[in-house]
């Protein structure tokens, strides 16, 4: 048989082009997930993996959310499941469980890339899709965050999955699906209630009851979780809305203005965030389903702007609904203008490769680079201090001791605000106290009796404690002996 020739080549590249988009998207989130043992935000731990540990070995520090029942158990009994499955078959260092228990959070990045496409091509045809594709795979704000385990990440193509039911006339299902997105992240609400909203101002009332019957199952269901977890059905939602709304709590980890997160879109997602705007005006032309995409987007965007405590993992579940709704848009407008240059022999095979590499290697070359400045300037970090891998030496000395078999207690010095900013029980994995930085030498005392290890600067050892491992500018040192046992009253506790 003949070689193949380069333009054979790059042709059938085109003709199996989302194909090939998913498996670059794929390979830097695989990479990522298996060797980035960073933590950017304490519920990356807290709210997920650490509660899952507590549920496979009894024991792990218990945010207050997980002891006053602000959240459902639903996706983190999922992940402690896999967990229990993994220490079934004898795996328990957390270098490995961690990037396997990513595993399905990749899978959901990845799933998400092809629902954009979908609703992209079902909105504008099939170059949106292509385009949408492109625009969600490789955005460094995606690439930096939907690999980690966080309720977040799995909502992105659950949202996507409702709204293609949408389109496709199958209420019911978009109903479940959007009931499902509360019981992950309660202010998810927002997307429901807009689709709610638009169906019955539209005159579509037989649809929005086929809609509330789907929800209906799925909300009972996440009721009687509630009931078995915590005692009550729905607890977690209202210990959500008492601390949220009540009492303002979220208020309290730092305010940012309206404009925040269309900040956060232009250096994390430019092309998306430039052309979002002109694709409205080109959407608003389109179908009615269009036009519902485009609402409850848009509205989730104005609901969380409107909110004073920003995260960026907050635009994370509409992140890829952005990406399509840019890319049909954007077809909408400037799509015949480019079909007529795609019939010029090469260059729509040119300009898919050339925009491929383009986008693939700026988000590649990109996200390790970002910055607090860059996403969160309200943040007491320093502005250029990288968050991709943040903290990762410290994981890592965390699981080195927890290793070891003289361990009786560890101290974070210096090394993070507190325990809350570590990997906790899921990297140390051993039931001994963890406590960082004591407020005073009286406290410095008594704690350096309760740990025989300690993690800390290269450069701020303890005086008398021993270098055993190093990663990057962090150092676990010990000190020979034992420990003196720490009554419950003095171990750290979280309050709200």
């Amino acid at each position: 048989m003949a070689p193949m020739s380069a333009k054979t080549l790059l042709d059938l590249a085109v003709r199996r082009r989302l194909l090939i988009l998913l498996v670059l998207a794929a390979l830097p989130r695989l990479w990522f997930a298996w060797y980035e043992h960073g933590v950017n935000h304490p519920d990356e731990i807290f709210q997920m993996l650490e509660p899952a540990h507590r549920f496979v070995y009894g024991f792990g520090i218990r945010a207050w959310e997980f002891r006053d029942g602000a959240r459902s158990w639903f996706l983190p009994g999922i992940v402690a499941l896999l967990w229990k499955g993994l220490s079934t078959l004898g795996l328990s260092d957390p270098l490995t469980v961690v990037p396997l228990l990513r595993m399905p959070f990749v899978a959901l990045a990845i799933y998400s890339v092809c629902l954009a496409s979908r609703l992209a091509s079902k909105l504008s045809g099939e170059l949106a899709g292509d385009f949408a594709a492109l625009l969600t795979a490789f955005a460094p704000l995606a690439l930096l965050l939907d690999f980690r385990c966080t309720t977040e990440a799995a909502s992105a193509p659950l949202v996507l999955f409702a709204l293609l039911a949408m389109v496709d006339a199958r209420m019911a299902r978009a109903g479940a699906c959007l009931a499902l997105l509360v019981f992950l992240r309660p202010t998810n609400a927002v997307l429901g209630l807009t689709a709610v909203a638009w169906l019955l101002l539209t005159g579509k009332f037989r649809d929005g009851g086929r809609l509330a019957l789907g929800a209906l199952p799925v909300t009972l269901a996440g009721g009687l979780l509630d009931w078995i977890t915590w005692g009550s059905p729905f607890h977690h939602l209202v210990e959500y809305i008492r601390f949220n709304w009540t009492e303002s709590g979220a208020a309290s980890f730092g305010v940012e203005g309206p404009l925040a997160y269309g900040r956060t879109l232009l250096v994390t997602a430019p092309l998306l965030a430039l052309l979002l705007l002109p694709a409205t005006v080109g959407l608003t032309r389109k179908s009615r389903e269009a036009r519902a995409s485009l609402v409850v987007g848009w509205l989730y965007l104005i609901f969380y702007s409107a909110i004073g405590h920003k995260e960026p993992r907050f635009l994370l579940p509409v992140l890829p609904l952005l990406a399509a709704l840019s890319a049909a848009g954007m077809i909408a407008l400037v799509g015949p203008w480019l079909g007529k240059r795609a019939t010029v022999p090469g260059v729509g095979v040119a300009s898919w490769t050339v925009g491929v590499a383009t986008v693939f290697l700026f988000g590649l070359l990109y996200t390790p680079r970002l910055t607090y400045g860059n996403l969160r300037p309200s943040s007491s970090e320093p502005d250029d201090r990288v968050l991709f891998g943040e903290r990762d030496a410290v994981n890592r000395l965390l699981a080195e001791a927890g290793r070891r078999p003289d361990l009786c207690g560890l101290l974070l010095l210096g090394v993070v605000p507190n325990e809350l900013f570590s990997g906790g029980m899921t990297y140390l994995n051993r039931d001994v106290l963890l406590a960082s930085n004591p407020p005073s030498f009286e406290a410095w005392q008594y704690l350096a009796q309760a740990a025989n290890y300690a993690i800390a600067p290269a450069v701020a050892t303890p005086p008398a404690w021993q270098p055993v491992a190093q990663r990057g500018d962090a150092v676990l040192v010990s000190r020979p002996g034992g420990c003196i046992a720490v009554p419950d009253a003095s171990r750290p506790r979280y309050g709200r």
